[in-house]
């Protein structure tokens, strides 16, 4: 069996056109109508590397360790969770967007790749393995009260956002507020094209793994058993600030 996990950050459960809510959620309400959908799950911790522990390890916050945002996960705790122990038990794993297991920023670095004082010692083709996923693509931050960290720091994300020397427009434009304001706190309208919004970049990254996926299953069709995957797909919105680009700004009220 192969297994997909997409998360969205900060994303209230009831907020999804399924739910009866105003809400265009057309994607996710296609993926409800075709599947399973537990609408009475309720998150151990309401920050985000407590919870994100839990999920990786099936363990309370209080037994992982984690139990506040700036504890970092130990990694043997995170190893041992789902993703060590399939890619132990010969899945392939992969991790896409925003982890948020360690700690990004500290008063002196930490040694991890999330780690903005850190990410500059994970040369530019480093892609893991980390908490148990031996593939790994990531943002540092994916929350724009921090743009994305210029090279040598940063991780896949960040370094792919200033690949083409364009990052000073890109941060221009992401700070350029559309019309009409919005008059509600940490609500934009950005100007950044949704080409080069970290939401399509962890999208299209999950896109490509899941075809890479299938063309080693199409090689292997011969007779040769291939591999199941695992795959997390994080994304770091709808997380304040909330600044999604045009037109998706102004399908809802601020």
């Amino acid at each position: 069996m192969n297994l997909l996990l997409i998360t969205s950050d900060q994303h209230r459960g009831d907020c999804l056109g399924v739910a009866g809510r105003r809400v265009r959620t057309p994607h996710l309400d296609l993926l409800a109508s075709q599947g399973t959908r537990f609408d009475a799950c309720i998150t151990p911790n309401v920050v985000c590397m407590p919870a994100r522990s839990s999920m990786l390890t099936g363990l309370l916050p209080l037994t992982h360790g984690t139990h506040d945002n700036g504890i970092d996960l130990d990694e043997a705790t995170g190893e041992r969770g789902f993703a060590g122990t399939l890619t132990r038990a010969g899945y392939t794993t992969a991790f896409i967007g925003k982890a948020h297991f360690s700690s990004n920023h500290s008063e002196g670095p930490t040694g991890r790749c999330e780690n903005v004082l850190s990410s500059h010692r994970f040369p530019d083709d480093w892609s893991g393995p980390y908490m148990g996923f031996e593939h790994v693509e990531l943002m540092q931050l994916g929350h724009n009260y921090w743009l994305p960290e210029r090279p040598p720091g940063g991780l896949h994300y960040e370094r792919w956002y200033h690949a083409d020397g364009l990052g000073d427009l890109k941060d221009r434009l992401y700070r350029e507020r559309l019309p009409p304001e919005t008059h509600a706190a940490q609500t934009h309208h950005s100007a950044l094209p949704v080409a080069w919004h970290n939401s399509t970049w962890v999208g299209d990254r999950g896109v490509e793994y899941l075809r890479r996926q299938a063309g080693a299953r199409d090689a292997a069709s011969g007779g040769e058993p291939h591999a199941p995957f695992c795959a997390w797909l994080s994304f770091a919105d709808p997380h304040h600030p909330f600044d999604a680009p045009a037109p998706w700004c102004w399908m809802h009220r601020p």
